[in-house]
């Protein structure tokens, strides 16, 4: 019990910590345009909103994190497999994180040897590229880029996400995802950073029977490999 109470004292302080800059930043540009905007010409009043919409971007994909977290607690998800095809759910998750690519000036690159249809949960499988590539965005560097490759490894299909920013310290990779890491390391564009996204990307890959790695370095960026041992058409 004493353990449960701990794990629950964690989980909620992840969310204030997560939700904090994003509420905090729509309060003060929404007052900050409300009063100022007679003086804004419409370039200024657009970077405004843009800011607006990447902070409330930022609350909606804690929401939903929280949601998966909230089901996956109370046993509420449920496996469902299905043929998938690998090059679709990765263009999703990319046509998905567009606009906060562009926002921050961030090419998204997608290398494939060729696609592959393996038996998946799509949902899952989705929530999981979305984090990934939601995590090399945020500690990415402005203008740079985010590499995600699709190929075999000793015949087994691989995702692989690549950022080139300012990676996890060795002392912080053991823990990278569990609710105990105490790596609390904001993006780039000073975006939060608890950690959330990534203990949901390792146990949805425990229950869609896929394995979870990471290679990084500080400094030199890092790479989130997904290896799905499921069936392959």
């Amino acid at each position: 019990m004493i353990e449960l109470n701990a794990t629950k004292d964690r989980f909620f302080s992840l969310l204030a910590h997560d939700l904090q800059n994003p509420v905090y930043a729509i309060i003060s540009l929404s007052e900050f345009i409300a009063e100022n905007f007679g003086s804004f010409d419409k370039r200024e009043i657009e970077d405004a909103m843009l800011q607006v919409n990447s902070a409330a971007r930022g609350i909606y994909t804690l929401l939903e994190n929280l949601l998966d977290w909230a089901r996956l607690q109370s046993g509420q998800v449920v496996c469902q497999k299905e043929f998938v095809s690998l090059s679709k759910a990765v263009s999703y998750a990319i046509d998905h994180y567009a606009k906060a690519a562009a926002q921050k000036g961030i090419n998204i690159e997608f290398d494939q040897e060729h696609d592959f249809m393996v038996e998946s949960d799509l949902r899952l499988l989705s929530s999981i590229l979305r984090n990934l590539l939601s995590n090399a965005l945020k500690y990415s560097y402005p203008k740079s880029s985010v590499r995600i490759s699709l190929s075999s490894n000793n015949g087994t299909p691989q995702i692989s996400v690549t950022d080139y920013g300012i990676g996890i310290s060795r002392r912080h990779l053991q823990k990278i995802f569990r609710i105990d890491n105490e790596l609390r390391q904001y993006g780039t564009a000073n975006e939060s950073g608890s950690g959330l996204g990534l203990i949901l990307v390792k146990s949805f890959a425990e229950l869609i029977s896929a394995e979870i790695s990471v290679e990084s370095k500080l400094n030199h960026g890092s790479t989130f490999s997904l290896r799905l041992l499921g069936k392959i058409d």
